[in-house]
């Protein structure tokens, strides 16, 4: 159940960006992805709604263009270079070994985020699989602030696969198979471990945001994939409600524990979120996630949709853009 994440444009955002040689505009074909984009940003121009090489090789000319002319470069004011370079690096909060990225301000505490966006992953799959979002997305530059991702590490659980809490994956392997009666008891049960995941995880939100110099929780976005998704709704519901984050973000999810979300949703009127799923998902069925966002839309939830005609995964680069497109809302909404 790990993310499968396709596409996108990668660069390592651990190390430090190199110096970049502007060059002839007859260079530009020859360009790397990293490249690319530092010669954008020489000509003072984003890159952040490019998410094809062709698209960078277009935005580059128009770069060369500027430098051709002589247009002067004007950085927007109080943002220069979104911030900073993004830094990665581990922290233990709460007992879960997890990976932040962001700028070296944020991470030394010295800048309040303008979002902190906390993902979780699927079942089997660890922490690193979602690297590659935060240069992808490149919320700060869209935003005019500083993102923090961070991405907790579930323990391996009964099955020695990372897990949130326990899945008996023969159960609901079977219930996807027999149909809508037996989906719908699985999803009233609690399954073993979630209780003290939910307990962990609502104080490690509040101690990730105590560390981002006491960042409020409306500026939290909690998502994940497959059971990252299902953890992070139920986490996200079972916040405090004067301590509600802004926004949840469910990739290919399920709902669990029906009856008690329904309940904890009156208390989360309004509440924002996104789901996103494949059509042709041989994991969780996608009417699947029908139930859930009809769950959430009928108990008062704000609800956002992004499908895609893939499978148990990421999606194609539409849905990447509308994931992005929900975060930076959600980021201008808690600001």
């Amino acid at each position: 159940q790990g993310a499968c994440l396709v596409g996108g444009l990668r660069e390592d955002q651990g190390a430090k960006r190199e110096a970049v040689a502007m060059p002839d505009v007859a260079d530009v074909a020859a360009m790397s992805v990293k490249e690319l984009r530092a010669y954008i940003a020489s000509a003072g121009l984003g890159f952040a709604d490019c998410f094809e090489i062709s698209d960078l090789r277009e935005r580059a000319n128009e770069a060369a263009a500027r430098h051709t002319s002589g247009t002067p470069v004007v950085s927007s004011p109080g943002t220069p270079a979104r911030g900073g370079a993004v830094e990665k690096e581990k922290r233990t909060f709460f007992g879960y070994d997890c990976t932040l990225m962001s700028t070296k301000a944020v991470l030394a505490g010295e800048a309040m985020p303008g979002l902190i966006v906390i993902l979780l992953h699927g079942l089997g799959a660890n922490a690193s699989d979602f690297a590659s979002i935060p240069p992808m997305l490149d919320l700060d530059s869209a935003t005019g602030s500083q993102t923090l991702w961070v991405f907790p590490q579930a323990p391996v659980g009964s099955m020695f696969v990372a897990a949130w809490w326990t899945i008996d994956v023969m159960r609901w392997m079977g219930a996807m198979s027999a149909g809508e009666v037996a989906i719908a008891k699985l999803i009233r049960d609690v399954p073993p471990g979630l209780p003290e995941c939910r307990a962990r995880l609502t104080k490690l939100v509040a101690e990730v945001c105590l560390s981002a110099n006491d960042c409020p929780t409306s500026r939290v976005v909690l998502g994940g994939f497959s059971q990252g998704a299902m953890t992070s709704v139920d986490v996200a519901l079972s916040m405090p409600p004067d301590k509600r984050v802004g926004g949840i973000l469910s990739l290919s999810g399920a709902p669990i524990v029906v009856d008690e979300w329904a309940g904890k949703l009156q208390k989360m009127k309004g509440i924002s979120v996104m789901l996103t799923h494949g059509r042709s998902d041989g994991t969780i069925p996608f009417a699947v996630c029908g139930w859930l966002e009809e769950l959430l839309k009928h108990n008062g939830a704000v609800v956002t949709t992004s499908h895609h005609g893939g499978g148990h995964d990421f999606g194609p680069q539409t849905t990447i853009a509308a994931v992005r497109d929900y975060l930076v809302a959600r980021a201008k909404a808690a600001a």
